[in-house]
């Protein structure tokens, strides 16, 4: 059974994310399986699972990265 995505954040957060926020994970792929549209709104599997991104900080960049921020050069 397919249900909205809010019913779906109502019964996986205790505090659900604001329905922007939800819409933003389906767009991303991080709902499992993905959502579909349905008429307007995105509808779930009542056992769909966010997938939370990783790596997605600034404590993901690389060194080469850093080097380039830091002075604008590599090596």
């Amino acid at each position: 059974m397919l249900i909205t995505l809010t019913e779906w954040a109502g019964r996986k957060f205790s505090r659900p994310p604001h329905i922007n926020t939800l819409r933003q994970w389906a767009k991303n792929g991080q709902i499992n399986p993905p959502p579909v549209k349905v008429a307007r709104r995105y509808c779930v599997p009542e056992t769909a699972e966010f997938i939370p991104l990783v790596g997605a900080g600034v404590d993901s960049i690389d060194s080469v990265m850093m080097e380039i921020l830091s002075d604008g050069k590599t090596s």
